[in-house]
């Protein structure tokens, strides 16, 4: 019985410590702001940084983000904040969410995931997704698939280069929005919660909630999570339990929309949807 009451101190000490160190990791980490855009865009919902071309896109709703108005675009913007090409893709409705696989990119546009080629700056398809209502965030999986959330009918959708499939259909989902894919998971941002879903036998576990309303999600390159909520706050979570806030502009009416952290370089990207513009911000560990 000692011995079995010490290896239970033991864990308990052990456990207590990784959370500390948990904790004491997340309280080390901001975000700089390294540079702002000009209020250009019109309605910026989403930003993506294409390592390829070393260009981001950003996509613009310019109007009602349910409407089927043809007034939505893609703006492509240097890695620097500058706007090379402000309307680079035109003739869309209301632009989301959107991923890239090869030389193609792939954009949610209220019930359609349009394919664009990134060489010939043309649109190539649009793929309808049957009773989608609203579609938004985009994920791509290492296997070449593409995810699409359905923020207003609870769906996740899944476009294999082929076929438009409803993928996950289950009441766990509570206005999906933020998408991002990591080996066979799919993390999911939902209001107040991150799931996890199992790509290949679709199970699905709770991560954390208490998170507000999320808007982006994305998976930082130590596992841990940055999250955004649409009034403007950004937080860095570290599961089960730690969320520390980056910044929060609410107040400000500055919105944080689909946001893009690319791990290779250390910066978070936030388009501010009605105030249009991207910032960009330095995450670092101290």
């Amino acid at each position: 019985m000692r011995s079995a009451t010490r290896l239970i101190i033991l864990f308990l000490l052990i456990t207590a410590g990784n959370n500390w160190f948990l904790q004491a990791q997340a309280q080390e980490v901001r975000a700089d702001l390294i540079w702002e855009t000009p209020r250009v865009f019109q309605t910026p919902e989403s930003v993506l940084y294409d390592a390829g071309y070393d260009v981001m896109y950003v996509s613009n709703i310019n109007g009602d983000p349910a409407a089927r108005d043809g007034n939505g675009f893609i703006s492509r913007l240097s890695v620097h904040g500058d706007v090379e090409v402000l309307k680079w893709i035109r003739g869309l409705n209301a632009p989301k969410g959107m991923g890239k696989i090869g030389d193609v990119l792939y954009v949610s546009d209220i019930d359609v995931l349009v394919e664009i080629d990134i060489p010939s700056q043309k649109i190539l398809n649009r793929h309808a997704a049957d009773d989608a209502v609203f579609l938004n965030d985009i994920t791509t999986d290492r296997n070449g698939n593409v995810y699409i959330s359905d923020s207003q009918s609870n769906k996740i959708y899944r476009f294999d280069g082929m076929n438009m499939e409803l993928y996950f259909d289950d009441p766990v989902l509570d206005h999906p929005n933020g998408l991002f894919c990591r080996d066979d998971l799919l993390y999911v941002g939902c209001k107040d919660k991150i799931l996890k879903i199992n790509l290949i036998d679709r199970g699905y576990k709770e991560v954390m909630h208490g998170l507000g309303t999320i808007d982006g999600l994305n998976v930082d390159g130590t596992g841990n999570f940055i999250v955004s909520d649409w009034r403007g706050k950004v937080q860095y979570v570290v599961p089960p339990d730690t969320r520390i806030l980056l910044f929060d502009t609410s107040a400000e009416s500055i919105r944080a929309a689909d946001i893009w952290f690319e791990t290779a370089l250390q910066m978070l990207y936030v388009p501010t949807f009605s105030d249009g513009r991207v910032m960009a911000y330095k995450i670092s560990r101290d």
